[in-house]
C-alpha cells in the first residue's frame, strides 16, 4: 500500500507568474513550495523521498512482527541499506532539481538534500561526508536571503559540526 503524495501541478499559464519565488519569510515560504515553478519538483521529490523511507520503515515493522528474529538479520541489514540508498539518490535529485540559487527558498531544498545526506553519512558511519554535508549547509545558512528565525539555525549546525568534528579523530586514533 503506498501512500504517495499528490502531485501539484502548476498550468502552463500560471508559471510565469515566479512573484511567490522571493518569499523569505514566514507563511509566504510555504506558499513558494506551493506556487513557485523552480521549486515544484523539488518539493515534491522531497515529499516523495519521505514517503520511501516510510514505506521502507513499514516493511520492516511488518517483517518484525512476523518474525522478531528479522532484527539484527542479514534481511534487515539489506532493508536499512536499501533505504539508505535511496534516500541518497532521492537527495541528490532534490539537489539537481534545486538548481542554482536564483529564489531563496532554493536554499531550504539544498538544505534538506544536504540533511539527508547527513543523516545517512552518520549512519554509515561515514563521518567525513557528514562533515561535508553540514559544511554544505553552513555556508547556505551563512549567504541565504531567508530571514525567517526558525530556518537558519546555525548555531545547532556548529555543535553538528564539532560533534562531528570529535567522531572523525576518535575514529582516527
Amino acid at each position: 500500500m503506498s501512500t504517495a503524495p499528490k502531485t501539484i501541478v502548476i498550468e502552463a499559464k500560471h508559471r510565469d507568474d515566479l512573484r511567490s519565488c522571493e518569499a523569505t519569510e514566514g507563511e509566504a515560504m510555504m506558499i513558494a513550495l506551493y506556487n513557485c515553478w523552480p521549486l515544484l519538483e523539488g518539493f515534491q521529490a522531497y515529499r516523495e523521498a519521505k514517503e520511501i523511507a516510510r514505506d521502507h520503515r513499514r516493511s520492516r515493522r511488518a517483517l518484525m512482527r512476523e518474525k522478531p528474529e528479522y532484527r539484527g538479520s542479514e534481511e534487515y541489514q539489506a532493508s536499512l541499506e536499501a533505504e539508505y540508498d535511496d534516500a541518497i539518490k532521492s537527495a541528490k535529485k532534490i539537489e539537481a532539481l534545486a538548481g542554482k540559487r536564483e529564489y531563496p527558498m532554493q536554499d531550504m531544498l539544498l538544505f534538506l538534500a544536504n540533511l539527508i545526506q547527513s543523516s545517512i553519512a552518520k549512519k554509515r558511519d561515514d563521518y567525513e561526508t557528514a562533515l561535508a554535508s553540514v559544511d554544505n549547509s553552513i555556508m547556505l545558512f551563512e549567504t541565504t536571503k531567508i530571514t525567517e528565525p526558525d530556518f537558519v539555525n546555525l548555531e545547532a549546525l556548529q555543535r553538528e559540526r564539532a560533534q562531528l568534528l570529535d567522531r572523525i579523530t576518535q575514529a582516527s586514533e
